[in-house]
């Protein structure tokens, strides 16, 4: 980067889906001026599970989704190394 030190650092189940976004939004347009730069990180590479599960049951039941939060910190401390 030349113009400033402005990184955008995303943790996501959906890495691919997230980088073409940003690509092609005004986010897109600044990293290609070298204003900034954003990188996505993939959760389940963190995984411990050999299935790479990074979700389990909601406490009690019900609809939604509940994240592990081994993965995610795991990743995080991994991107904060780098």
């Amino acid at each position: 980067m030349s113009h400033g030190d402005a990184c955008g650092l995303i943790v996501t189940l959906f890495p691919e889906m997230c980088q073409q976004v940003l690509d092609a939004s005004i986010i897109g347009r600044a990293a290609r001026r070298g204003y900034i730069e954003t990188h996505c990180h993939q959760i389940r590479d963190y995984t411990l599970n050999k299935q790479k599960q990074t979700d389990d049951y909601p406490y009690g039941g019900g609809c939604g989704m509940v994240l592990y939060a081994q993965p995610i910190a795991d990743c995080l401390r991994a991107v904060r190394k780098r």
